[in-house]
């Protein structure tokens, strides 16, 4: 009998913001960049893929120490690192044309968090481009209440027939 496991760990990081902070090293404030880490490991026995670990740390500019940051905190940021992650994918994919795809993403993130403001604006812009007008129409209304005076909101008023 032959039985055969692989299984391939991938990581990857994602600069995510710049602020001035104060470093524990250069004792003084410094512009310092959030990372966030993500590994994804792969098994080949039972075919599964998975999310694997995911990290926020920060480095500091001026004497390059990277530090992690406090669990609590991490765990916030990664929930609105991953939204973000989120539309920006659905905007790559408007951009190659793939609407139905993009709106998929963006119903799934939506689904956690009905009132985040990018996600309701790049579905807007989905469904509007897949003249899904009926549709649209309940996002870009959910956008005015919490937007009123933003000047993409309103553009997404005028694109709706």
């Amino acid at each position: 009998m032959f039985f055969a496991h692989w299984s391939n760990t991938e990581s990857s990081y994602r600069d995510m913001e710049r602020r001035q902070l104060e470093c524990p090293r250069c004792e003084k404030e410094t512009e310092q960049t959030f990372r966030y880490h993500i590994s994804k490991t792969k098994h080949y026995s039972v075919v599964s893929i998975g999310e694997g670990e995911k990290a926020v740390t920060v480095i500091c500019h001026g004497c390059l120490l990277e530090r992690p940051v406090d669990k609590e905190y991490a765990k916030e940021l990664m929930v609105r690192y991953d939204n973000e992650i989120t539309v920006a994918q659905a905007h790559e994919l408007m951009e190659r044309g793939d609407n139905k795809k993009a709106e998929k993403i963006l119903k799934k993130l939506l689904k956690k968090f009905p009132k985040y403001g990018p996600g309701l604006y790049a579905i807007s812009k989905s469904l509007i481009s897949q003249t899904k007008y009926a549709e649209a129409e309940f996002y870009v209304k959910n956008l005015e209440i919490d937007y009123p005076e933003d000047q993409d909101v309103v553009g997404l008023r005028k694109l709706m027939p």
